[in-house]
């Protein structure tokens, strides 16, 4: 005789015996069947941690754990990162930058880019001199990993103008650059 069996006949015995004072803890327990345990437990669980590592992942959370300490020790008032020093401006003509664009197919294309930058502090244009190969640099291997479509529209034009200006903050830090204005901008 099965368990099941045993269950069904103690189930079936006991009805009608026992009055108010029965033991309810006496009375076997029903077993959580596989599609109860996944829908009741493994589900959430899956759900919890899908919705946290999305949040960790795209960043929602990264006020959270700083691993700065702001000196309150709770959540202070964000610092700002780009702090725009005071000081005349100045416009440097980075020279021209040609480069040939990821093929899409057989034909190769080709993008002049003029760019200048607006530039903060007295010495701000003498320093440019200085690490403006380095900038050339970055602006080369950013540009000819572009493809045409990636300078379609004007939401390419600004994703592109933003993609210069965070890298040439970092070759030319720690000169400021306020802006990077395009002059021209060829695809042949």
């Amino acid at each position: 005789m099965s368990d099941d069996d045993e269950i069904k006949k103690e189930l079936t015995a006991g009805d009608g015996e026992g009055g108010e004072g029965e033991n309810l803890d006496d009375a076997p327990r029903k077993k959580l069947s596989g599609k109860r345990i996944l829908l009741f437990i493994v589900l959430p669980l899956l759900l919890m941690l899908g919705g946290g590592s999305g949040l960790y992942f795209s960043g929602a959370l990264s006020h959270f754990s700083s691993s700065e300490d702001h000196g309150g020790g709770g959540l202070d008032e964000p610092k700002l990162v780009d702090d725009e020093p005071e000081g005349p401006t100045f416009f440097y003509e980075v020279p021209d930058i040609i480069v040939n664009l990821s093929a899409d197919g057989n034909k190769q294309r080709f993008l002049k880019l003029s760019v200048t930058l607006e530039l903060v502090g007295e010495t701000a244009p003498a320093e440019m001199d200085k690490v403006m190969p380095r900038v050339t640099d970055q602006f080369q291997t950013f540009l000819r990993e572009l493809r045409v479509s990636d300078l379609q529209g004007s939401a390419g034009v600004y994703r592109i103008r933003q993609e210069l200006l965070e890298r040439v903050r970092i070759a030319a830090h720690p000169t400021y650059v306020r802006d990077v204005l395009f002059r021209d901008i060829l695809i042949q």
